[in-house]
């Protein structure tokens, strides 16, 4: 709260001063400006009148001297003079004229007398104020050389006290009036600032829960929106960092299961044929067949670690070439015509086209299908059938792989992509699987552009149903 306090007079000083500055600047423009127009109006006035009075002041200097006395009579707001040639005053609204000094040495009434119209500012002997001059030459048959009229500056209406003061008047109370706004504004502009202050602070502790409520001004708000934004994102990376880490421990702890395994069994069986076993040929030719097994089932998980390691590293740098995934996905069908006879499992190839071309890597993408296709082959029952089929639409290539076998239950769907995770552990390495042929079929259809995912049979039939899609 204090620092609060603080900050508002703070803000409140430095405005201040800055207003303060502002509007002693705009007030000094502001009065030149309105004294340059009241000057300007001023002079236009007294022209106009001079040209005027010209024309009906009486030709003899008696006369004319009574005659403006008179007329400034009733109103002192104005002084008339006339001056002769030499710059002696003939005539005066105010003073005798026998009393004035010359009056040739004023510059509006030297022009005056070379037969030019000027003006001028200054003060006054008589009387000491300040006052406007205008002088208008007369013609050379008149009596008098030079008409000049003045008035002094503080009768305008700009010049005037009342004037003066309700101008400075309103000007501080505008200043005070702008000054309250700004402190008001500046108030609600340090509250959000310092809600934001809190919430690094509460972010530098690693509470990233901590969101910020701002609605206003609106600029904050939407730091703030940022702010908020930028935790999500934080939380769900150190989410997904823990995932990682977590699948991390569970890959390291899988590949120490899996590879123990098979070297167990090759330890175990190696032991009994060094103790004798070799002596017997039948049992020791069952021990090295087993052996034998164990060694080729070690081989196939270390060369698909090897391929996972690969392609993770490549990070997504492939050599692609112009493929047609009808004669990839045909000879993949082919390649596994063999293995599916001994089962009595029919492949049945199918696509839309003669030619299906992308851009890829025709033994990677060999590789994702033959995957597919060998693991229904495995695990469908006798005398099932295996559908592949190809075709495009949208600017994809589409293949799916499908098969009447059990199935893959729901539940296990969204892990069945894990490396080595199995749905039904026994079963697999009883079928030779490493548990990463989908991993690295996924990886494969990533790094191309394309997904892949298990929806079940669109039919609701029993069964596995994969779908991968890749840009054409």
């Amino acid at each position: 709260m204090h620092r609060t306090l603080k900050i508002h007079t703070l803000l409140f000083v430095f405005n201040g001063i800055l207003l303060a500055s502002g509007f002693t600047v705009l007030l000094f423009v502001c009065l030149w400006a309105l004294e340059s127009t009241a000057v300007d109006q001023t002079e236009a006035n007294l022209k106009s009148f001079a040209h005027s009075l010209v024309k009906i002041i009486p030709q003899d200097k008696k006369n004319a001297d009574i005659f403006i006395k008179e007329l400034t009579h009733s109103d002192d707001s104005f002084r008339i003079t006339l001056i002769n040639n030499d710059g002696t005053v003939a005539a005066d609204s105010v003073s005798k004229p026998s009393e004035m000094e010359n009056h040739s040495y004023r510059k509006e009434v030297r022009l005056a007398l070379a037969g030019k119209e000027a003006s001028s500012i200054h003060t006054s002997s008589t009387n000491g104020k300040r006052f406007m001059y205008y002088a208008i030459p007369l013609s050379a048959n008149e009596v008098f050389s030079a008409l000049r009229i003045s008035m002094p500056i503080e009768e305008t209406v700009f010049f005037s006290s009342s004037t003066k003061n309700i101008f400075v008047i309103s000007t501080i109370l505008i200043f005070a009036l702008v000054l309250i706004v700004s402190f008001y504004i500046s108030s609600k502009t340090v509250r959000p600032i310092l809600l934001m202050k809190k919430a690094t602070e509460e972010y530098a502790k690693g509470n990233f829960d901590f969101h910020l409520n701002i609605s206003s001004p609106q600029e904050i708000a939407e730091l703030a929106q940022s702010f908020n934004s930028m935790t999500d994102r934080i939380t769900q990376n150190i989410q997904s960092l823990k995932k990682v880490e977590q699948i991390r421990k569970d890959f390291v702890a899988n590949v120490s299961h899996e590879l123990k395994t098979p070297v167990t069994s090759i330890k175990g069986f190696t032991e009994t044929l060094l103790d004798d076993g070799i002596n017997e040929p039948e049992t020791a030719k069952h021990f090295l067949g087993i052996i034998n097994t164990q060694c080729e089932r070690l081989i196939n998980i270390i060369e698909d670690l090897l391929t996972l390691s690969r392609l993770e590293t490549d990070d997504g740098v492939l050599e692609t070439v112009k493929t047609d995934l009808v004669q990839i996905a045909n000879k993949a069908c082919s390649n596994l015509e063999s293995a599916a006879t001994e089962k009595q499992i029919r492949i049945n190839f199918s696509s839309s086209k003669k030619e299906i071309f992308i851009k890829g890597n025709p033994g990677l993408l060999e590789q994702v299908i033959t995957n597919l296709i060998d693991n229904s082959v495995k695990y469908c029952p006798d005398k099932s059938i295996v559908f592949c089929s190809l075709s495009e639409n949208s600017g994809k290539a589409k293949i799916i792989v499908e098969d009447n076998g059990n199935g893959i239950p729901d539940e296990y769907k969204d892990r069945i992509f894990e490396r080595f995770y199995r749905v039904d552990k026994g079963r697999s390495r009883e079928h030779g699987g490493t548990g990463l042929g989908l991993s690295i079929a996924r990886h494969i259809v990533n790094i191309h552009g394309g997904t892949i995912k298990e929806t079940g049979r669109p039919d609701k039939k029993k069964g596995a149903h994969f779908e991968i899609e890749l840009p054409l």
